[in-house]
């Protein structure tokens, strides 16, 4: 052991070390700089909050019809409360907002019904439908997530301002119920899982434009919409027992083998399939639509090994042409006076009434878009 101890120290006292003088760094200005830094990190959570909401929620209240029974109602407030907060973020909440353990509201996506009605930011809500706020209604106060409510019924909020409890009725508005979340991780990506869409701080970085963001959370929305998860793990399953069937006939373990390839069976025909429907909600949101192709561009520079080829995605390149052919098709409804609703495969397409006759010129009068700045990446978890 003493040996060890030596040589240990021998080691320690010969490794490398820096060179220049430290720096001394006092102790309270340390606190008050990571108070400042927290209060910033808190501001830039809040500020890509609205940024994912005030583009997604259009394209959420445009795509009802889609969404079919998954139907929600959204105040369009930011509500914040500390209970689920680590400790040291309830200062700067509190500092920032007036953020306690009671809700409190801290911000307003465009259009919101609850701003229309008479909400301000710094309210604290007690109440709803003079039941008590209970915090499951927040899901992540750090992510200042504003909750569905299920009804769009009007709702009676008790609401402490100034001191002074005061009742505002709010009536919802109707949305899609797939809550739109910012995740702190950096890699360029956005998933759905079947309940909720999910963006990356590095995918609202990446996406340039409000336009470009919008295809991200439509392209999402039509993951849920067409029940992408559910039919991925039927697909799995389906390919679980094939493994075990192959198992029991060769006496080689295939489960794995055979659940990993179900998993992945049709993925890239999923991934076309919400691009091509999530261009449609994006249009009908009223989103510039003619540019974003140009997304793929830009996410092929981001990742060139995506160019050519593509694992659960198709290759960026094919990304590309299947969505200017995309918008040409939706420009051409609009042109025509065509609702715009997408065309299901092996169906003669019609739509409200017009004859397939007209629809049918389509392939040869649409054309393809021009070509503008390049575009954006996502990641194969998408």
């Amino acid at each position: 052991m003493r040996l060890f101890i030596s040589c240990l120290a021998a080691f320690l006292l010969a490794s490398c070390a820096p060179i220049t003088k430290n720096t001394k760094i006092d102790i309270n200005a340390s606190e008050r700089e990571k108070a400042i830094q927290k209060e910033l990190a808190l501001q830039q959570m809040l500020k890509r909050d609205l940024r994912a909401n005030n583009v997604g929620l259009p394209i959420l209240t445009a795509s009802t019809a889609e969404c079919g029974e998954k139907l929600g109602a959204n105040i369009g407030a930011v509500l914040v409360n500390n209970t689920k907060m680590d400790k040291e973020w309830h200062e700067p909440a509190k500092k920032l907002w007036g953020v306690t353990e009671k809700v409190t509201v801290v911000a307003f996506y465009k259009n919101s019904v609850a701003e229309a009605a008479g909400l301000k930011v710094g309210d604290q809500i007690t109440k709803v439908n003079n039941k008590p706020l209970k915090d499951e209604l927040l899901q992540k106060p750090m992510a200042a997530i504003a909750k569905p409510y299920k009804t769009s019924a009007p709702i009676a909020f008790n609401v402490v301002r100034n001191n002074i409890e005061e009742i505002i009725n709010i009536t919802p508005a109707v949305t899609c119920d797939y809550p739109i979340e910012v995740i702190a991780q950096d890699d360029v990506n956005a998933f759905a899982d079947g309940s909720a869409i999910y963006l990356t701080n590095g995918m609202l970085r990446f996406a340039e434009t409000d336009d470009e963001l919008a295809v991200v959370i439509g392209h999402e929305l039509a993951h849920n919409t067409m029940g992408h998860m559910k039919k991925k793990q039927g697909n799995q399953l389906l390919g679980t027992i094939l493994g075990v069937l192959a198992t029991v006939a060769t006496g080689v373990d295939f489960t794995n083998l055979g659940a990993g390839l179900g998993a992945t069976m049709y993925s890239q025909e999923f991934e076309s399939e919400a691009d091509y429907v999530g261009m449609y909600s994006t249009a009908k949101a009223g989103f510039a639509i003619e540019n974003t192709p140009n997304f793929w561009r830009r996410m092929g520079v981001e990742h060139p090994s995506g160019i050519s080829h593509g694992q659960t995605h198709p290759n960026t390149a094919n990304r590309f042409l299947a969505l200017e052919k995309t918008v040409a098709e939706i420009n051409f409804k609009k042109t025509n006076g065509l609702a715009l609703k997408y065309d299901l495969k092996n169906a003669n397409p019609t739509t409200d009434g017009i004859a397939t006759t007209q629809e049918a010129k389509q392939e040869e009068t649409i054309p393809t878009t021009g070509e503008t700045k390049p575009a954006i990446s996502e990641t194969e978890k998408k």
